[in-house]
């Protein structure tokens, strides 16, 4: 896959995006993840800044994909780095994609609890 997430395969996924996300590549990205999870798993769909009115259990989730729909305009401040560590299972998986500004590029970053 384009995000280089690895296996997602029977999975509970949650894909955060935001306003400056188009609704064709919110829909686009949840097609190829879908693919990815098969049926065994589940993808949840949330926007960040509903995210912790959804209140979602600890450890919910074995994967959280964040800044991944683009356009990348989603900047990751320590109160959603801290709910995204609340609601991941213990050997749970956090990727995420930060813009960076300087030479426009754009940065992975995967964490495994």
């Amino acid at each position: 896959m384009e995000f280089g997430i690895g296996n997602i395969s029977d999975k509970v996924v949650l894909l955060v995006w935001n306003n400056g996300n188009s609704p064709s590549c919110v829909q686009d990205t949840v097609a190829k993840l879908k693919e990815h999870i098969g049926e065994g798993g589940r993808l949840l769909l949330e926007h960040v800044e509903r995210l912790q009115l959804a209140d979602y259990e600890e450890g919910t989730f074995d994967v959280v994909l964040s800044g991944l729909v683009s356009p990348i305009c989603l900047s990751h401040h320590v109160d959603l780095l801290a709910e995204f560590a609340r609601i991941l299972k213990p050997s749970g998986l956090l990727i995420m994609r930060e813009p960076v500004v300087e030479h426009g590029m754009y940065w992975y970053s995967a964490v495994q609890s």
